[in-house]
C-alpha cells in the first residue's frame, strides 16, 4: 500500500523460463536461490497487483521459504515478510499477516532508520491491519507516522499521500474525531483532485467521506446533500448510474434527503441503492448491511413497522456473516487503496 524504491534488476529472461509453463509450480528449478527468490518474488507481487492472489500465494510463499537462508538483516527476506503480510491483509487474515508486518518494521527501522520510505510500508501495514481489527488508537499511532514520513520526503506523486491522508481521517472518524477527520478528507479529495482532475471517478470515494462527515453534524446535511449529488453526477457521467460506486452516494443521499425533512425524495435513493448492492456486491457485504439499516430507518419514520423489521432482519443476518467470514467487517467503503507499481517500487 505505500512507497520506497528498492533494487531492481531485470529477471524478465528467467521469469518466462520459470512460469511460463504450467510444470514449473511442479518440478525443481536448477537455479542459484538469489535469482530463484527473484523470480518468485517479482512474479508473486505482479500476480498481487494483478489481484490474482492464488497465485501470487503460491509464488510469495516460495519466495520465503527461499529467503530463510537469507541474513535476517538482508533487504530480500525483509521485502519477502512485508510482501507476504501485505498479501495476507489482502486475503483477509490479518492476525496471520501481523507478526510478518512486525518483524518487517523492526529489521527495516534497525538498519534503515525510522524516518526511512520503505518504513512507510510496514508502518501502513500494521495500520492496515489494526484498522481491521478495529484498533483504531493503534491504526492512527501507525497511519500518522507513515504520513509524516511521506510529508517530510517530499516525495513529488500525491497518490500515497492521499490515500494515507483520506485512511487516517477514516479512523479520525471512527474514533468521534470528525473535525479532524475533515481536514483530512478536504486534503485527500485537494490531492485526488489534483492527481485526476475535479470531475474523475477518482476523487468520488473521499467526496462521500465527506459527506459522511458532514452528516455526522445535525446542522450540515445540506452539505452533505451537496457533496454524494456531486460523486454520484461523476459515476453517473463518467462510469455508470447503476455501477457499484454509485451505491454509496445513493445511500448518503437518501440519508442526507431524510434529514432535511425530504422523505419522498430518500425512500427511492434507497431502493435504488440496494438494487445495486444485490446485484453488484457480494450477498454479505457491509455496504448492503448500511444501506438496509438506512432505508430501515426512513420506513420506521414513516409508519411501516413491519416492512423495517423485515430489511433491519436481512441486516443482521448479512452482519452475523460477516463475522464468520474473512471480509472486512468494517469495510463500508471509505477506504482507499493504493498498490506500488512494482515489487521493488513501493
Amino acid at each position: 500500500m505505500v512507497q520506497g524504491d528498492r533494487m531492481r534488476t531485470s529477471c524478465l529472461g528467467l521469469l518466462g523460463v520459470l512460469f511460463a509453463v504450467p510444470c514449473a509450480h511442479q518440478h525443481a528449478i536448477s537455479a542459484e536461490p538469489p535469482v530463484l527468490w527473484e523470480a518468485y518474488h517479482d512474479s508473486g507481487w505482479h500476480a498481487l497487483t494483478r489481484g490474482e492472489l492464488g497465485d501470487a500465494d503460491f509464488r510469495l510463499r516460495k519466495a520465503l521459504e527461499i529467503a530463510q537462508a537469507f541474513p535476517s538483516d538482508d533487504p530480500r527476506k525483509v521485502l519477502s515478510y512485508g510482501s507476504m503480510a501485505w498479501l495476507l491483509v489482502l486475503q483477509g487474515r490479518a492476525s496471520e499477516a501481523e507478526p510478518l508486518a512486525r518483524w518487517a518494521l523492526a529489521i527495516r527501522e534497525r538498519h534503515q532508520g525510522s524516518n526511512h520510505l520503505d518504513v512507510a510500508f510496514e508502518l501502513n501495514t500494521l495500520a492496515v491491519i489494526a484498522r481491521r481489527l478495529g484498533r483504531y488508537a493503534e491504526a492512527e499511532s501507525l497511519y500518522k507516522r507513515a504520513l509524516t514520513i511521506k510529508d517530510r520526503a517530499r516525495v513529488p506523486e500525491f497518490g500515497d499521500i492521499a490515500v494515507l491522508a483520506n485512511n487516517l481521517g477514516y479512523v479520525y472518524f471512527k474514533e468521534g474525531k470528525r473535525d479532524e477527520a475533515l481536514g483530512l478528507f478536504e486534503r485527500a479529495l485537494s490531492l485526488r483532485e489534483r492527481t485526476f482532475g475535479p470531475e474523475s471517478p477518482e476523487v468520488t470515494l473521499v467526496l462521500n467521506n465527506l459527506a459522511e462527515a458532514y452528516l455526522a453534524s445535525p446542522a450540515e446535511p445540506a452539505q452533505a446533500e451537496r457533496l454524494a449529488r456531486r460523486a454520484f453526477a461523476i459515476v453517473s457521467e463518467k462510469l455508470d448510474p447503476t455501477h457499484v460506486s454509485a451505491a454509496r452516494s445513493l445511500d448518503l443521499l437518501g440519508r442526507a434527503t431524510m434529514a432535511l425533512g425530504k422523505a419522498n425524495e430518500a425512500e427511492p435513493m434507497f431502493q435504488r441503492c440496494l438494487i445495486i448492492c444485490e446485484h453488484e456486491l457480494p450477498a454479505a457485504h457491509p455496504l448492503t448491511a448500511n444501506a438496509l439499516e438506512h432505508f430501515a430507518s426512513l420506513l420506521r419514520q414513516t409508519g411501516r413497522q413491519e416492512e423495517a423489521k423485515s430489511l433491519e432482519g436481512r441486516a443482521q443476518t448479512i452482519r452475523t456473516q460477516l463475522h464468520q467470514s474473512r471480509h472486512d467487517p468494517n469495510d463500508d467503503g471509505m477506504v482507499l487503496s493504493f498498490l506500488p507499481a512494482s515489487a521493488h517500487s513501493r
